[in-house]
């Protein structure tokens, strides 16, 4: 009984991990920001793919090819009121910045 609960806990955790698609160079596409925070300023950072949270705050990311909903704060931009995004198709082994600033919405561009 022991060795089929085993087995069945092996092919759960296997199963739940080939879910899991880890992204790379060669099967995702990279995002990043345009231009950098000016010094002392803020950098910018992405939110959320797809409405799901990142954690950390990273300023480049990994997403996989398809369109894809991209949330973010500006470099420099300070917004309490609004979660700001972005809606992009992406080709993998392909870069993409986000060019953002405080007045206009975000624009995801092929570098």
């Amino acid at each position: 009984m022991q060795r089929i609960a085993l087995v069945f806990m092996i092919g759960a955790v296997t199963g739940c991990a080939a879910h899991d698609q880890i992204l790379t160079s060669s099967n995702s596409a990279e995002l990043g920001f345009s231009r950098v925070a000016a010094p002392g300023g803020l950098a910018g950072k992405f939110d959320s793919v797809d409405g799901k949270r990142l954690d950390g705050s990273p300023l480049t990311i990994r997403v996989s090819e398809g369109r894809h909903v991209i949330g973010y704060s500006c470099p420099d931009v300070i917004s309490v009121d609004f979660q700001a995004e972005v809606s992009a198709s992406f080709v993998r082994g392909r870069r993409y910045v986000l060019d953002c600033n405080a007045n206009a919405p975000g624009v995801v561009r092929e570098q």
